[in-house]
């Protein structure tokens, strides 16, 4: 499936939207993956830090990005599940990347980023 990306540099209050915001968005794709975080650099408690370095669903990830104060750096990947109930790593189907608290850069299935493009204001190509 092809993917394409947008950025996301919404505030409310000067403060970048949170990751919670976004997932909100992406919800009907990203219910079918199963997701992992890198290079995260975040404000929130180290259990939930470890946390999102494990494979989870989309359900504990939701629950946990609520958690989430703010996020400075980090990485969240959706990958879609085999029948086996393995994740298929080599192609995610959903990227979340975060930069220096300045904006969110997701690489998605088109359908998905033109919801995006409804849901925030100050979106960008990428």
């Amino acid at each position: 499936m092809k993917k394409v990306a947008i950025e996301i540099w919404d505030t409310v209050d000067g403060v970048l939207v949170s990751l919670d915001d976004v997932l909100q968005s992406i919800e009907p794709e990203a219910q079918t993956c199963s997701w992992i975080a890198h290079d995260l650099d975040l404000v929130g408690s180290n259990d939930l830090i470890s946390a999102l370095r494990q494979r989870i669903t989309w359900r504990q990830f939701r629950e946990l990005a609520k958690g989430i104060d703010q996020v400075i750096e980090g990485t969240f990947i959706g990958s879609s599940e085999n029948s086996d109930g393995t994740s298929t790593t080599v192609d995610p189907l959903i990227i979340i990347e975060c930069f220096d608290t300045t904006f969110w850069k997701i690489e998605a299935p088109s359908l998905t980023i033109e919801r995006l493009r409804v849901d925030f204001k100050d979106t960008r190509n990428s």
